[in-house]
């Protein structure tokens, strides 16, 4: 027997794979109110988000305003050609697909220097936790490890040696507090940053190789969606408004997780910053 039918708003990649009739075996890697991380015949792994304002990307998809009970009830079960089943249940979305905004869309070329000072700003009144801690003068064994790391990665930058850059960017990753370790959500504001800059071409082959053994996969997927350029709604915002005005109500709807939003844009306001 069918259950209810929501509306799943998805990616054209996801959708390929959801929607298509090859079947999937799926498990719940872990779960929260408004999300559930589910893995697809032990290798691909997708986020079920209940934020109906939210966009899809390559590794999320959209549903409503709340996760339907089958995904909480159920952690294991099969996908094919848009049926979730398990047992003699049957869970069947109707499809709605968005094109991914890319940030390859946005070039940046006059960065106004207020909104660094903006920036800065924030992150110093939000920086009890993760990467924006740095700006706390208060000694943690996480600033310990990583601040060499961020002068190293500030000297290979300034040197143009990319090769040096990219290596310590990388080794970077799986590193702090949140569900998505804080360094994580810095490497990506660094590489939606480098984007838009485009100040170097990025080595996609070598950053998804070399953070796929040093994270968790949820992390891992956000990296590698990053890498190539899809982003989400707020993050679009920021970048859109470096080169006029920054307001502070966009940075003020960051505030996701647990430091997700905080440490991707220090990770803006690091590459910035190195650029002026």
């Amino acid at each position: 027997m069918t259950t209810e039918i929501p509306r799943l708003k998805v990616e054209n990649h996801l959708h390929l794979m959801l929607f298509s009739d090859r079947r999937y075996d799926c498990r719940v890697i872990t779960r929260s109110s408004h999300a559930v991380y589910i893995n697809l015949n032990g290798r691909s792994l997708f986020t079920l988000l209940s934020d109906s304002s939210a966009e899809p990307n390559p590794v999320t998809a959209v549903t409503g305003n709340e996760i339907p009970q089958f995904f909480m009830q159920n952690d294991n079960f099969r996908v094919s050609g848009g049926f979730f089943s398990y047992k003699q249940k049957l869970f069947e979305f109707q499809p709605e697909l968005v094109i991914q905004k890319k940030i390859s869309r946005i070039k940046i070329h006059n960065i106004v220097p207020t909104n660094l000072s903006t920036i800065e700003h924030w992150l110093k009144t939000h920086s009890e936790y993760g990467m924006s801690s740095f700006f706390q003068s208060e000694v943690t064994e996480f600033k310990k490890i990583i601040h060499p790391q961020l002068d190293q990665l500030a000297s290979a930058f300034r040197r143009r040696h990319w090769n040096e850059f990219f290596k310590t960017l990388v080794s970077l990753s799986g590193c702090g507090p949140g569900l998505t370790p804080a360094t994580d959500d810095f490497i990506c504001g660094v590489l939606f940053t480098i984007h838009a800059l485009e100040c170097t071409s990025l080595p996609a082959l070598r950053i998804i190789r070399e953070t796929w053994k040093r994270t968790n996969r949820i992390s891992w997927y956000y990296i590698v969606s990053s890498l190539f350029g899809y982003c989400s709604p707020w993050q679009l915002r920021i970048l859109n408004e470096l080169s006029s005005v920054l307001n502070q109500s966009t940075l003020d709807s960051i505030e996701f997780g647990h430091t997700s939003g905080s440490d991707f844009l220090f990770g803006v306001w690091f590459m910035l910053d190195l650029t002026r």
